[in-house]
C-alpha cells in the first residue's frame, strides 16, 4: 500500500541520514582522540555541515585555534622569559666574576701598598744607617787610632802591665764596635766588586760551630737547656762569597736556632750541590715562628729577644745572600721548629795573585795636607805621619785646604768627605787640575758603603774607611803615590757592564718572598 511504501522510504531516507550523522560523529571521535593524543592540527576534512555535528565541529575547531593561539602566546612568553633568565644569569655570573676580579686586584693593591711601605721605611731606615755608621765611624777613628798608635809605640807606656792591660780592653770594645758597623754597613752593599775568592763552604760551616759551641753547649747547659748540633754534608765545590761573610752568617744562623730552642733539641746543618748554586740548610726544633713574626724577620733592628738581640742576625744573612746572587728561605712552623735555606753561587772565577804592596818612587820625607772637620780625626791622622817623618799640615774645611793648595805643593791629600762648606769630592777633583802628582785618598765613614758600591769618584785615588790603622794608611799613601807616578798602571774605571748585578740579585728592595709559613 501507499503507507507501506511511504514508510519504507522513510526507513531508508532515516538511514542514510543516520549513517551519514554516524560518519561525521566518528570523524569528530577521531579528531578529539588525535588532539587528546596531541596532535593540534585541524584536519581538512572535518564536518562543516549545518547540522549540530557540523556546528559541534566548528565550535571545537574555534576552541582549538585559540587553545593554539594562546599556546603560541605562552610560548612565546616562556621563550622569553628563558631568554631573560638566562640573561639573569649570565648577568650573576658576570657579577661573580666581576667581584672575584675586583677582589683579586684590591688584594693586589694592598699587597704593592704595603710593599711601597716596605720599601718606603727600608729606604728611611737604610739613609738613618748610613748615617749611623758615618757617625759611629767617626766616633771611633781617634778611640782605634790612639790603641794603634801606644801598640806601635810600646815605649810610651813602658812597664805598666795594668796600662797596658787597659789599652788591650778599650781596643777589644773598639775591635767589637767595629765588627758591629760592618754588620751595619752590610745592610747597605747590594752587590759585589766581583773579586770574592774561592770558599769551602763546609770548612767554614765546621770553624763556625766551633766558635759558636760555647754559646749552644756550655751557655745553654747552664739555663738547663741541652742542644745538639748535627751535619750532613754532601761534597759540594766551593762558593764565591767571601770567607769572612759566609762565617759570620752562619754563626748568625746558629745562635739563632740555638735561642729558639728551650729545653732539649737539635740543630741540623746540612750541605748540597745544586748547581749552579751550593745550597747551606740550617734546621732547627725549636719553638718556630709565628706567621707575624716570619713576615718581619728580615726586617732590621726586629727581634722577639726583648733586650738581648740586635735584631741584625737575618737580615745580615739575607744581605750576604743577595749580594752574592745568592737566596735566602725561611720556613717555620709553631712548636715544630725553622728551618733556614741559603742557596749561594758556585765559584766560578779565577784564582788571582796578590800583588806586594807598591813602591812609590818618591820616598822620604812627604808633604801631607790632612782635611777633616773633626779635630780628633785630624789630630791622629797627623801623628801617624809624623811619626814616619812626614811634614803634615791641618785643615778643618775644604775652603780653608783650598787656599792652602794654592800656594803650596802637597805629595798627599788626605780628605773626609762629608765636610761643611765644601765635599771632599770638590776639593779632589779641584786638586787634581792643579796638580795631577798629588795623590789624594779619600778617608770616610762611608769607606766600605763607597767600595762596595763600586762609586768611582773622580779625583780620587783610594777610599779608605773610617777608623783606620797607621799600617793601613801607610799601605795606601805608597799605593797612591804609585798610581800618580804610574797612571798606566792604575785599574781602569769599571764600565756600566762590569757594575751589572749577579743574576739573581734584586732590586734594593725589602722583599719576603723566600718566607714560607708552615700551619
Amino acid at each position: 500500500s501507499i503507507i507501506g511504501i511511504l514508510g519504507l522510504s522513510m526507513a531508508g531516507v532515516i538511514l542514510i541520514y543516520s549513517r551519514s550523522t554516524l560518519t561525521k560523529i566518528e570523524k569528530l571521535t577521531n579528531w578529539i582522540n588525535s588532539v587528546l593524543k596531541g596532535n593540534l592540527e585541524i584536519p581538512s576534512d572535518l564536518p562543516s555541515s549545518n547540522d549540530e555535528v557540523g556546528q559541534l565541529s566548528n565550535a571545537l575547531a574555534r576552541m582549538l585555534t585559540e587553545l593554539i593561539n594562546a599556546y603560541t602566546s605562552v610560548q612565546k612568553e616562556a621563550d622569553r622569559y628563558k631568554q631573560e633568565l638566562a640573561g639573569h644569569k649570565k648577568g650573576v655570573e658576570i657579577s661573580k666574576q666581576t667581584v672575584k676580579h675586583l677582589s683579586e686586584a684590591l688584594e693586589r693593591m694592598k699587597q704593592i701598598h704595603l710593599e711601597d711601605l716596605r720599601k718606603e721605611r727600608l729606604h728611611v731606615l737604610e739613609q738613618i744607617i748610613r748615617g749611623t755608621v758615618h757617625d759611629f765611624s767617626e766616633a771611633l777613628m781617634p778611640i782605634v787610632g790612639a790603641c794603634d798608635y801606644l801598640r806601635e809605640h810600646p815605649e810610651l807606656l813602658g812597664d805598666n802591665e795594668r796600662v797596658n792591660e787597659q789599652i788591650r780592653i778599650i781596643q777589644s770594645g773598639a775591635d767589637n764596635a767595629m765588627k758591629l758597623l760592618k754588620d751595619l754597613a752590610s745592610f747597605c752593599f747590594y752587590k759585589t766588586s766581583g773579586d770574592s775568592k774561592p770558599t769551602d763552604c763546609i770548612a767554614v760551616i765546621e770553624q763556625a760551630i766551633r766558635l759558636t759551641s760555647v754559646y749552644w753547649k756550655e751557655q745553654a747547659r747552664m739555663t738547663g737547656r741541652n742542644i745538639e748540633v748535627r751535619t750532613a754534608f754532601e761534597m759540594v765545590p766551593a762558593v764565591g762569597v767571601d770567607e769572612t761573610e759566609l762565617r759570620d752568617a752562619i754563626v748568625h744562623l746558629i745562635m739563632n736556632a740555638a735561642d729558639a730552642i728551650q729545653e732539649a733539641g737539635t740543630i741540623t746543618i746540612t750541605t748540597k750541590d745544586e748547581s749552579p748554586f751550593v745550597k747551606i740548610e740550617v734546621r732547627d726544633t725549636g719553638i718556630g715562628m709565628t706567621p707575624e713574626v716570619l713576615e718581619r724577620c728580615l726586617e732590621p733592628f726586629f727581634s722577639t729577644k726583648n733586650h738581648i738581640g740586635t735584631g741584625m742576625g737575618l737580615p745580615v744573612v739575607n744581605s750576604v745572600a743577595r749580594r752574592y746572587g745568592g737566596t735566602l728561605e725561611i720556613e717555620s712552623k709553631p712548636k715544630v721548629g725553622t728551618k733556614v735555606t741559603l742557596k749561594l753561587p758556585r765559584w766560578t772565577g779565577k784564582i788571582v795573585e796578590i800583588s806586594p804592596p807598591a813602591t812609590p818612587a818618591r820616598t822620604g820625607q812627604l808633604k801631607v795636607l790632612v782635611v777633616d772637620d773633626d779635630a780628633l780625626s785630624r789630630e791622629i791622622i797627623k801623628r801617624f805621619l809624623t811619626i814616619d817623618g812626614h811634614a803634615v799640615e791641618l785643615a778643618e774645611n775644604g775652603i780653608e785646604a783650598r787656599n792652602k793648595i794654592k800656594s803650596t805643593k802637597y805629595d798627599v791629600l788626605i780628605v773626609d768627605r762629608a765636610m761643611p762648606w765644601m765635599r771632599g769630592d770638590e776639593l779632589a777633583v779641584q786638586v787634581k787640575k792643579l796638580s795631577p802628582r798629588t795623590a789624594v785618598i779619600m778617608l770616610t765613614g762611608f769607606g766600605d758603603i763607597i767600595k762596595h758600591e763600586d762609586e768611582e769618584i773622580e779625583g780620587v785615588d783610594i777610599v779608605l774607611s773610617k777608623p783606620v790603622v797607621s799600617s793601613e794608611l801607610r799601605d795606601a799613601i805608597a799605593q797612591a803615590l804609585f798610581w800618580c807616578d804610574n797612571p798606566s798602571e792604575k785599574p781602569k774605571k769599571k764600565t756600566q757592564a762590569d757594575r751589572a748585578e749577579p743574576a739573581g740579585v734584586p732590586d734594593r728592595e725589602f722583599s719576603n718572598n723566600g718566607i714560607k709559613w708552615q700551619g
